[in-house]
């Protein structure tokens, strides 16, 4: 780490390192809004989420950027693939988080990047680390723990790990096939396409859903909160810390999202998690953030 420390001008890291923190803090909210947009069905949030987040994304593009371009005819094809794969990790895990608990569906998810790990292998064919089992092996261990000694465990909370697992995956799917897209177009274009992309996939779905008695003041306040705040700013922050500090940081800094999430459904919502619970999340997140850096020092 300390080589890439030394490579970045002290000023762009500390502004990088304040955006990926103030970025985790922003959609390390996002859980607990999505619990408190209840009873409004997981679909229309994940639909609702999308839509605006990807119309604040847009505007911030033509605020700091001058203006919106959407992707060429010959790009529409790529970009509808990453909009499906992003339409379904927000669909597994907004859904997810009715069925399993904020420290489950969060740590399962951020083992995204031991799958972008596998994925790159099989196909980006990138070489694969041998020093990536043991992280991976450690992981896998953490979610064992985490998922097998939790007094609270039933049908229905795993029936949301599996969920929450499948969001990680296709979450990994989705970075894997944005990652050449990044090269060639502005981010905050990317993030508004893709998100209404994202959105359109959710609509038939997610209007079908709607129902009108569901929703009050407070619920319809926290689906915009995940949408502006958690969506729109949170991860545009974090795409943004991106361009001043080594992936590799900013990742790691994101896998806290699982730490602070956990603590704000503890404050907000009551939810504390039983101590196996807290034990195999911290092992499988030492596992995830283990082969983040093994990455880094790959050559």
């Amino acid at each position: 780490m300390s080589g890439i420390k030394a490579n970045l001008p002290q000023h762009n890291r500390r502004k990088g390192l304040a955006m990926a923190v103030l970025a985790v803090l922003m959609f390390s909210s996002s859980a607990v809004l999505v619990r408190l947009s209840a009873p409004i069905d997981p679909l229309t949030v994940t639909f609702a989420r999308l839509f605006l987040g990807s119309i604040i994304v847009m505007l911030m593009s033509r605020v700091f950027t001058g203006g919106f371009t959407p992707p060429s005819r010959q790009e529409i094809p790529r970009f509808l693939l990453i909009g499906l794969c992003a339409a379904a990790h927000f669909v597994l895990y907004i859904v997810s988080l009715s069925y399993t608990s904020i420290a489950h569906n969060l740590s399962l998810i951020y083992t995204a990047p031991i799958w972008v790990t596998i994925f790159s292998r099989m196909f980006l064919k990138e070489p694969f680390p041998a020093r990536k089992w043991p992280a991976i092996l450690l992981t896998v261990t953490g979610i064992a723990i985490m998922a097998g000694f939790d007094p609270q465990m039933d049908r229905e909370m795993l029936f949301g790990d599996i969920l929450a697992l499948g969001s990680g995956i296709t979450l990994a799917l989705y970075s894997i096939a944005g990652r050449s897209t990044l090269k060639s177009v502005p981010v905050l274009t990317y993030a508004a396409t893709i998100y209404g992309l994202a959105a359109i996939f959710t609509a038939i779905p997610g209007i079908a859903a709607f129902d009108l008695d569901a929703v009050n003041w407070s619920n319809l306040a926290a689906v915009v909160g995940a949408a502006f705040l958690s969506l729109g700013f949170g991860h545009t922050l974090f795409n943004a810390s991106l361009s001043l500090l080594h992936p590799t940081i900013v990742n790691v800094v994101a896998t806290q999202e699982v730490t602070a999430g956990v603590i704000m459904g503890a404050i907000v919502l009551s939810e504390i998690p039983p101590a196996s619970t807290i034990a195999g999340a911290v092992i499988a997140l030492i596992g995830v953030i283990w082969t983040l850096t093994v990455k880094s020092s790959e050559k």
